[in-house]
Formats: structure tokens, sequence, C-alpha cells
């Protein structure tokens, strides 16, 4: 019945995704399931301390060294397969009794590269959130800032602990308190749903600072819930410039309607010229 036991047992092993390794007190391995093969052949070991770098792992000798420690163990570390070379692992250990320590091995390499590739878009998005010209908002599905980045606190006079928390629809009316556009831009931020309006998608309002400055709004929804992001661009200089082109293009207009109206008059001039001259020889003929 004991053995009937046994040959189950091992099958159920022989499933498992996770390597799992039986060695005596010392660590000489004493079995193991198929998916420890892989590291097992690899390294041709006989010992666990031959699976596990020391290198891979912190307090190396503390806990593999004697392998006297009688608490579950659990650790992340890089071990050497027969298919991918080093891989992440995760490593958990037990004792089953005083001459036995059951080892679990699971490859978590997948785990870690998507870790690492969120780390690394963290890291651009941080970098793009920090050092952009614009001013970047987040706001969550309760209208709250929760990220307001350093060039919204340079256009907006608002820092960024003094907004994150705050409501954006508190911070428009202390921004924007003289403009008429206010009431119908909160209307519509209060309502989530038509955030994607035409109208609200992008905005010029004008900011009440000294010197006053106007920012083009655009907002955008966040897939998945139901937060929203805002870009503020000060867009002051260019509408400024745009004014200076319009009175320059004013003038330019009106100087060239003068000079055609100068040169209609010299023709005008010339052919009453023309007919004078016309009716002298006329006279002077008769």
């Amino acid at each position: 019945m004991q053995e009937t036991i046994n040959i189950g047992s091992d099958k159920i092993l022989d499933c498992l995704n996770s390597a799992v390794i039986r060695t005596d007190a010392n660590g000489n391995i004493l079995s193991y399931n198929k998916t420890a093969n892989r590291y097992i052949f690899k390294n041709k070991s006989n010992n666990i301390r031959q699976i596990i770098h020391r290198k891979s792992i912190n307090n190396f000798d503390r806990y593999f060294q004697s392998l006297a420690w009688r608490e579950s163990l659990s650790f992340e570390l890089r071990i050497d397969n027969a298919t991918d070379g080093f891989v992440w692992c995760n490593l958990r250990a037990a004792r089953l009794d005083n001459e036995q320590i059951v080892f679990q091995i699971w490859d978590i390499t997948r785990r870690k590269q998507i870790e690492e590739y969120f780390m690394a878009s963290e890291k651009k998005f941080r970098s793009l959130f920090g050092f952009s010209n614009d001013g970047i908002v987040f706001i969550d599905s309760k209208n709250k800032v929760v990220e307001w980045n350093k060039s919204m606190e340079n256009i907006s006079g608002w820092k960024s602990d003094e907004a994150v928390g705050n409501t954006i629809s508190n911070i428009f009316k202390k921004l924007f308190t003289k403009n008429s556009k206010l009431q119908k831009i909160m209307k519509k931020i209060e309502n989530f749903a038509t955030i994607e309006d035409e109208d609200l998608v992008s905005a010029e309002i004008n900011i009440d600072s000294k010197p006053s400055k106007i920012l083009q709004l655009s907002f955008f929804s966040i897939t998945g819930d139901n937060s929203y992001g805002m870009i503020a661009r000060d867009v002051t200089k260019i509408k400024e410039a745009e004014k200076s082109l319009k009175k320059m293009n004013k003038k330019l207009e009106q100087r060239v309607e003068e000079e055609l109206q100068k040169r209609e008059q010299q023709q005008q001039l010339l052919m009453q010229k023309s007919k004078l001259e016309s009716l002298g020889k006329l006279a002077a003929g008769i």
C-alpha cells in the first residue's frame, strides 16, 4: 500500500512545472522530479550547493554552508538550467525532518522580464513627465489630482503638494476666476462621461496671473478606469505673436490699399492728360 502511494506521489510531482528536489541534511540529492532535470543535469549535480551558486544569493554561507537552519526559506535568484542558460527562479526550502530537506524551484524569468519592462516604462514615463515643457496632470475618477508635474507648477503657480489630493474643480475655480468659459468646462469635467466631447478635448482659457497667461487645455481619457489626464500648454507667446502678425498684416493691407489708390489716381491723371493733349492737337489743327 505504501509503495502504491509513493508511485502515485512521484507521478504527481513529475506533472509539476516546478522542480522538486529532496536532499539529506548535508544537501546530497536523494530524489527529484522530471522538471528538476534541467538544473541537475546541466550542473552535473549531486548536491544542492552545485545548483545554487554562491554569487546568486545573499548570505549564502549563512543558509547553505551547513544547512542547519530550521525555518522555511524563500529566495529569488538566478540558476543555470539545461535549455535557457541562467534564468530567474524562486527557491523555497523546508525541512521534512532532521535528516531531509525539500527544495522547490519555480522559473520566474517571464515575470522578471515583465517587471523589468514595466520598470523601464515607468522610468521613461517619469522622465517625460518630469522634463516635459507642458503641464501634465492626472486626475482620478473622483476628480482628485494624483499627479502634477514641475511644468504645471511653473504654469499655474500651484506646487505639487498643494494640488495633489485637491479636486481639479477647486483648483480651476481659483485659477480661472474671471474666465467666462470656466462654468462650461467645469460642468463637463464634473461629468466624466462627456470628457471626449469635441469642445472639451481642447480648449483655450485665460489664467488669472501676473502677467496674464493663455493656456491651451487638452483632456484625454485613461483606459481601464474613469480617471483622465490633462495637458496644459502655455500659448501666451504664440497668441501674442499671432496678434502681432495680424496687426502687421492689417497694416500691410492698408498700405497696399493706399498704394493701389495712389496708382489709380495717377492712372486717372495720365488719362486726363492724354485727353487734354489730344484736344490741344485738334484745336491746333483747326
